[in-house]
């Protein structure tokens, strides 16, 4: 909700920034980053992405939110700069830019966080249904998952799964519960040698049994 939250203050703060009564600059720059928020959400929302999604292809919502979030805290400070005096303050102005600026160091932050998660391998990181696995102490549907030595870290989605035919889905803090489960890797590790022995059968049956 936090996620929305934010994306409603920096909504505000452009439409406060983009008056027609404000500088040339700071409408330009207002009408830029608009832009570059309809573009990032149409990608968070999957409406340039193909309908069927291979299991390797990136998820660029997070580098998209990222560079948003640079853009927004480089611009709203830039407006809090030009406040100073010997300008008149406009205290709707400054505070919708202070709110906007503190949105743009978030999404910065929500980016890293995601990358932070799925940090190292790729081969050991993506996501799980743990409900689905039978899995007890994993109380959710779906799960970002990464694999750490005899167990797996996880993270259930609460609300929000941006890019959920991704390997690696968005979702950002703090829409999601953290934790380690050694029941969830047991589990992963048995899915895989079933599917494996399976696969070897369907090979055998196929080659009329010869090895």
């Amino acid at each position: 909700m936090i996620f929305i939250f934010s994306i409603w203050i920096l909504l505000a703060g452009l439409v406060v920034a983009g008056r027609p009564a404000q500088p040339r600059w700071q409408r330009t720059g207002a009408l830029a980053l608009a832009f570059l928020l309809s573009l990032t959400f149409l990608q968070t929302m999957g409406l340039f992405g193909p309908n069927a999604v291979a299991g390797d292809t990136t998820n660029y919502s997070p580098a998209l939110i990222f560079a948003l979030g640079v853009m927004v805290l480089a611009f709203f400070s830039a407006v809090l700069i030009a406040q100073r005096p010997p300008t008149p303050p406009s205290h709707v102005q400054i505070g919708s830019a202070v709110f906007a600026a503190v949105v743009g160091a978030y999404l910065m932050f929500v980016a890293v966080d995601h990358w932070w998660f799925f940090r190292g391998d790729d081969e050991l990181n993506g996501w799980a249904s743990p409900s689905a696995m039978g899995v007890k102490e994993v109380d959710c549907d779906f799960a970002l998952a990464r694999i750490e030595g005899d167990a797996i870290a996880y993270r259930c989605a609460h609300l929000f799964i941006f890019g959920r035919a991704y390997a690696h889905p968005f979702v950002p803090w703090p829409s999601y519960t953290p934790g380690t489960s050694i029941e969830l890797k047991l589990k992963q590790d048995e899915l895989m040698r079933e599917a494996e022995s399976n696969a070897r059968a369907a090979r055998s049956a196929e080659s009329g049994g010869q090895p």
